[in-house]
């Protein structure tokens, strides 16, 4: 297992690659996107619905909305503030309109709690219908920081440890265009045409795995190497797509691991995948509700304990999305995809925004739990290395920074992060710890930009 090194990527080389294939790696500086869906039906006079936005750090916030809002009666974009004397308080809107569209500005203090809402002004007399799509573009420290912490945070389960009910994450290394540098948050875009994941599982490992009532199932937990693949086609629609490359254990089915692929359409709440349009060695399934329909496909055969690489690409041909899947340097599968209109590029992106599902657009190689129906995972004992590499101009190279706790997936786990060096962390019993892993300094001068380790 690789300890330890230093990252340097040239901008020259970036420029290189994204001149050829629409690769590379940009800073962001300080600002951060979260699609907030407010569609609501029957809102009463004097009401408001609203999502949450909290800010922890200290200073200012300059908050675009790009607001998209279509109702059956003039209704009003609005941002509510908490105030001292215990109340919520509009501390600006819009005129009210049956048609909302365009740019907003506004600037908001950190710390601060604020709801951005639509409302239904007093003067009506009707309840409220409306579709509400907002994509809200937050920039300064206090918003990174806040941004990021949605996604870094544990959650409670119905597994019992030690007399309490155990708060578990996808444990590992993540990466979600975001770093934390003397205190200071900035952010970045990564695009690449592949990423990989190298996980070493001992023959001694020890996890057991509950059911989501928290009984328990058996041996059995996963690691997952998670992606999204953005796909933009020739009529300017951008779809997204979630793929998983996933090494598992389960002491009920094979004696050594599986390995098995996945794909879901994120690009809305309600997309899915057409199966007359999707080919590979797989098939299309009926998902959880909720969450539309996925493809899968799984090697025939169990793999041996040790060095495991998991490995996905995502190009276009022919104007079809091609999306292939690579465990130990085979490729055991290549999904088609041929979206209504012909597509003219895809690849995979590290961001800090979110898709409509509210899921961040991250890169994660984490420990979970076996599958939806046996999500949640402990380590008992053992320890499961885990590199991670995204690649750039023909080479692998490591993320600019991640993080321990991943959030794209259902899967959850109960153990610890150790940091080993840029790219490498293992996987280790114990309490899980929301941690940076590392984060490489990000030095631009007129001829590049160059990234050095700085854990």
């Amino acid at each position: 297992m690789r300890l330890g090194s230093i990252l340097v990527v040239a901008l020259a080389a970036l420029l290189l690659a994204a001149a050829a294939h629409g690769y590379g790696l940009q800073p962001g500086g300080q600002c951060a996107s979260q699609i907030f869906n407010l569609t609501y039906q029957g809102l009463p006079p004097n009401w408001y619905h609203y999502s949450w936005l909290n800010f922890t750090g200290t200073g200012t916030v300059h908050l675009v909305i790009r607001a998209n809002v279509s109702s059956n009666i003039p209704v009003r974009l609005a941002i509510y503030q908490w105030q001292n004397n215990a109340q919520w308080q509009r501390i600006w809107a819009t005129q009210p309109s049956t048609q909302i569209a365009g740019a907003y500005t506004v600037n908001l203090e950190a710390p601060g709690a604020y709801r951005l809402a639509i409302e239904n002004p007093g003067f009506n007399t009707a309840n409220a219908s409306f579709t509400a799509i907002l994509n809200a573009t937050m920039c300064g420290g206090p918003a990174v920081e806040s941004w990021l912490g949605q996604y870094i945070k544990l959650t409670t389960t119905n597994v019992v440890l030690n007399g309490v009910n155990a708060s578990m994450a996808p444990m590992g290394i993540a990466s979600y265009g975001v770093m934390e540098v003397g205190g200071r948050y900035f952010t970045y875009n990564l695009i690449t045409d592949a990423v990989k994941g190298e996980v070493y599982i001992p023959l001694d490992i020890s996890a057991s795995d509950y059911w989501p009532s928290g009984s328990y199932y058996g041996r059995a937990f996963s690691v997952q190497l998670n992606a999204f693949v953005v796909a933009r086609l020739m009529d300017g629609t951008v779809q997204y797509y979630w793929i998983q490359n996933v090494v598992s254990f389960n002491e009920k089915r094979f004696g050594g691991l599986e390995v098995w692929d996945n794909i879901w359409n994120e690009t809305t709440t309600i997309s899915i995948l057409d199966k007359s349009t999707v080919r590979g060695n797989g098939a299309v399934y009926i998902g959880p509700v909720g969450h539309g329909n996925y493809y899968f496909y799984g090697m025939p055969s169990s793999i041996p304990f040790g060095l495991v690489t998991l490995e996905m690409r995502a190009y276009v041909a022919g104007g079809k999305i091609i999306v292939e899947f690579y465990a130990n340097g085979q490729k055991y599968d290549v999904v088609t995809i041929t979206p209504y209109a012909p597509a003219a590029s895809a690849y995979i992106e590290i961001v800090p925004a979110t898709t409509f599902r509210g899921i961040p657009l991250d890169l994660e190689l984490v420990f979970t739990g076996h599958d939806s129906d046996i999500p949640w995972a402990v380590l008992n004992a053992g320890r499961i290395g885990l590199e991670l590499y995204v690649r750039m101009n023909g080479e692998w190279v490591s993320p600019p920074s991640a993080w321990s706790i991943g959030y794209a997936t259902y899967e959850l786990s109960y153990a610890g992060v150790m940091p080993q060096g840029v790219g490498s962390a293992l996987v280790v019993p114990g309490a899980p710890n929301p941690r940076q892993l590392w984060a490489e300094t990000l030095i631009i001068t007129p001829f590049g930009a160059n990234i050095t380790a700085s854990t």
